[in-house]
């Protein structure tokens, strides 16, 4: 088959993206800001896929009380739609992000911040009879940041997350993190310790009901 032509790949599609984003000064301490993102592709010739759509909401806030105390929130949406061929169920993919965070500075040898994030997704895939797959994140970290002049400085940093599937527990990871610069004319030490602990289930097979450890 030297020289002869085996084979050929032909792609063909077009791809349209926009986005709109403004900030919004409400107050001298409060900000607002909104944004939308559109996106539309299509397979001219509809050998992977007809048309896909995405959108992507978000709205956030931060409000700066004071220069020490700064409370910052967010919300996003992100919705997929893939049509497919006529002989193809559609997929669709809806995911909704609650974000919220704190920020203490009450002196200038101490910073404290915590944040949250409550994530929830659902969709539904080719192939499934339609069927909704369901699944929520959660995820808490708080940093604690200790400085004493120009010598030393300590950052503890903690996380916990859990996830959820139909349900279901299916991980749960906690992380500790310790880390200690000391700092001495030009000589610099970073002695660092960090924990992690992960565990996933598995839902059974025979019986949904049943999880099984790993």
């Amino acid at each position: 088959t030297r020289g002869v032509f085996t084979g050929s790949t032909e792609e063909s599609r077009q791809l349209v993206k926009s986005r709109i984003k403004n900030s919004l000064a409400l107050t001298p301490g409060l900000t607002l800001g909104l944004s939308w993102e559109y996106q539309f592709e299509q397979d001219l010739l509809v050998l992977d896929f007809d048309q896909k759509l995405n959108n992507k909401y978000r709205l956030a806030a931060r409000w700066d009380l004071m220069d020490w105390f700064k409370l910052t929130a967010e919300a996003r949406r992100e919705a997929d739609l893939t049509v497919n061929d006529v002989d193809q169920d559609d997929e669709r993919k809806l995911t909704d992000t609650l974000m919220g965070a704190v920020d203490i500075s009450p002196a200038t040898w101490l910073r404290v911040s915590a944040k949250a994030e409550l994530r929830g997704a659902q969709g539904v895939a080719d192939g499934t009879g339609g069927s909704v797959d369901r699944s929520d994140d959660e995820k808490y970290e708080v940093v604690v940041k200790n400085r004493f002049g120009d010598f030393w400085d300590l950052t503890l940093d903690g996380t916990s997350s859990r996830a959820h599937e139909d349900g279901f527990l299916t991980r749960r990871e906690s992380k500790a993190k310790g880390v200690l610069k000391l700092k001495y004319a030009e000589v610099g030490v970073q002695p660092s310790y960090e924990l992690s602990r992960s565990t996933q289930w598995d839902p059974g097979i025979e019986e949904p009901v049943l999880q099984e450890q790993t």
